[in-house]
């Protein structure tokens, strides 16, 4: 199913964040007396990218000059852009990390930053994960859409507009 969203150009928030994309990992548990205590290991790599996220999404939300946190769905694309192996001349990469784990970071990250509400103002999603292209470097690549919540509730119940 695909779905068209008419988007003015002036509400789309589009950033790159710099170097290798870093996958959310699982949590851990540490059972503290009585309680468990949830926790990402110290020395991942994403607590990192987590901040690059946060200060990109920054950056270009003050350069978008919108005012306050978003609170109305939005349309996320990322595409996550990994150094080219020298063992494929493919440029979809279908090894891991998974998208689902690529996502949940950059989401997070995005949270962080405090420019929307929260990640479940995401109406929908498309991410892809790729090979860099020759002279490409490692990156990620995201544009945020709002998209007009009358527009969407339309769509919900069917009708056309």
């Amino acid at each position: 199913m695909v779905i068209a969203y008419e988007v003015d150009a002036s509400t789309v928030i589009s950033f790159t964040v710099a170097g290798l994309p870093v996958a959310q990992p699982r949590a851990r548990h540490a059972r503290i007396g009585n309680h468990v205590r949830t926790y990402y290991p110290s020395s991942h790599p994403i607590g990192n990218w987590k901040n690059m996220v946060v200060i990109a999404v920054r950056e270009a939300f003050a350069n978008a000059a919108l005012s306050a946190p978003i609170d109305c769905p939005v349309f996320v694309r990322a595409e996550f852009v990994f150094p080219m192996v020298t063992t494929t001349k493919m440029l979809q990469k279908t090894s891991k990390p998974d998208c689902d784990n690529l996502t949940k970071g950059l989401l997070d990250g995005i949270n962080n930053s405090g420019v929307w509400r929260d990640d479940s103002i995401v109406y929908s999603m498309h991410t892809t994960k790729r090979y860099a292209k020759d002279g490409e470097l490692a990156c990620t690549k995201v544009e945020i859409a709002l998209i007009d919540p009358i527009l969407v509730s339309k769509r919900r119940k069917g009708r056309s507009t």
